[in-house]
């Protein structure tokens, strides 16, 4: 009992862990020791001043918390015994003092503690590792001199032995060790191979078995037919980013007519118009520098996923000359990579066009309203403040204000009113008007047999029509017919 206790929380009766931080041994101001999760839980009861549940001495808790307690090195000697570890340098770094390199991985050819081999291992690529215990330090140095000379050994040997190698060892394998036919089929429940005698036994009687050429034959004729999807992905992609690069041109080219045309224009009026020429260039240099922005980050972004395209499409090439197996282990990782790739080359438009022209109206015009002497070529923003509403006779009252930010832009002359009454609650235009509010009657045609219905409005200027605001929705109350 006094071997147990001494490799034991008093409270818990959990044995004390390196491997698991809740579980160290800390040391009290009285000598008593317990596991740091339960200094935790007397923590979280009394505060940063707990009494020893052994003796009622009092220990003050660091401000740092728990894990300031000293650990008691003595009870971990016991634990560990005699044996020393290597420390892991991956988590070196990050914990101290470091924690002990207890497991080994043949195919890293490396030392681990528990975290960082889980880190490392649950990666895909890495799952099929094999880990095994480093028990002790000269166990680790047994370890890494074997895994020196297999290293060597594998550097010495070709590509080509080492397939010659794995085919010789795929052709000793392909005899049924209970039947001693030739495995000729796979099993596509238990993904393993089979001979004619095993699909007629219980075993894979009921399974869906097929010959390993036919499968390899499908397998393949898949893969290409991904490649092929993946390579007119890849064009049509490529067409739209020099759709992306000729817009870029356009804009840069507009940009300069703009600019040219607004110094040509102000030269005439520069005593009176200094000021509004500057803030104008700055309004046309700040739509100019987000839309180059935007484009730019597009068409790097689809430079990119095409080159990722095309790296995943010689993966496929590559895949189709790899025997069955092989092949077979990379269809799986493949498909993921090109139905992700493909999922972003589906849906891609340009970001921005290239609308940016300046226009001015005549001198009178800009004498009387010089510090609004040009206006931007570009539709209005959204409207402002957009409220919904019902009225005593359940008719909609829809009000909102003038776009924000219209300075050279034109004024918006007409506003357009939308709903949510197409198919699918699809928004339909129901409605344009002049004025900054409309009502619409509870007896509207489109809002016959709706009950919650959304509603939002787009501005309309000489120049064309802008987004719509942000809509609202609405529940229709329909008012009862009295009874005759």
């Amino acid at each position: 009992m006094a071997a147990r206790m001494s490799t034991a929380c008093k409270l818990c009766y959990d044995k004390y862990s390196l491997k698991q931080p809740e579980k160290a041994p800390r040391k009290l101001q009285c000598n008593h020791i317990f596991c740091t999760e339960c200094i935790e839980k007397l923590k979280q009861l009394q505060g940063l001043a707990i009494e020893c549940p052994s003796c009622l001495t009092i220990t003050t808790i660091p401000s740092q918390g728990v894990d300031y307690l000293p650990k008691d090195y003595n009870v971990l000697g016991i634990i560990e015994g005699s044996k020393t570890y290597e420390q892991c340098k991956h988590c070196k770094k990050l914990t101290y003092p470091p924690k002990s390199a207890t497991l080994h991985c043949s195919d890293c050819r490396d030392v681990y503690c528990g975290s960082c081999s889980d880190k490392m291992h649950l990666k895909v690529e890495n799952q099929d590792h094999v880990i095994r215990l480093a028990n002790s330090f000269d166990d680790m140095k047994l370890i890494r001199s074997t895994s020196r000379k297999e290293s060597s050994s594998m550097k010495s040997g070709s590509p080509f032995d080492e397939k010659r190698q794995l085919r010789r060892q795929l052709s000793m394998n392909s005899v049924c060790e209970q039947h001693g036919q030739e495995l000729m089929l796979f099993c596509q429940v238990e993904q393993v191979r089979c001979c004619s005698r095993c699909k007629s036994t219980m075993t894979h009687k009921f399974h869906d078995c097929n010959f390993i050429q036919t499968n390899e034959e499908i397998e393949r004729a898949h893969i290409l037919d991904m490649q092929q999807e993946l390579d007119e992905y890849i064009e049509n992609y490529s067409k739209i980013r020099q759709d992306v690069q000729k817009i870029m041109e356009a804009l840069k080219k507009n940009t300069v007519t703009s600019n040219e045309n607004i110094r040509r224009c102000f030269r005439e009026l520069r005593a009176v118009v200094d000021d509004a020429e500057k803030e104008l260039m700055k309004e046309v240099t700040t739509i100019h520098d987000f839309k180059l922005d935007r484009l730019r980050k597009q068409c790097s972004h689809m430079i990119e996923v095409a080159n990722a395209g095309m790296i995943i499409s010689e993966k496929c090439g590559e895949a189709c000359e790899l025997e069955y197996f092989e092949m077979f282990a990379h269809k799986k990782k493949l498909e993921g990579e090109i139905l992700q790739v493909c999922k972003i080359m589906e849906k891609c438009c340009p970001v921005e066009n290239s609308d940016m022209f300046v226009q001015f109206p005549n001198h009178e015009s800009m004498l009387t309203s010089i510090k609004l002497c040009a206006y931007l070529v570009r539709v209005p923003p959204p409207p402002s403040n957009f409220k919904c509403t019902l009225n005593e006779d359940s008719d909609v009252l829809l009000s909102w204000d003038l776009p924000k930010n219209l300075k050279y832009t034109y004024l918006p002359t007409l506003y357009a009113v939308y709903a949510s009454v197409g198919e699918n609650d699809t928004f339909l235009q129901i409605q344009k008007v002049s004025q900054k509010n409309y009502v619409v009657p509870s007896s509207h045609s489109s809002l016959v047999d709706k009950n919650l219905v959304q509603f939002q409005v787009a501005a309309i200027n000489i120049i064309g029509e802008s987004q719509p605001c942000f809509p609202l929705c609405i529940r229709l109350v329909k008012t009862r017919e009295l009874e005759d």
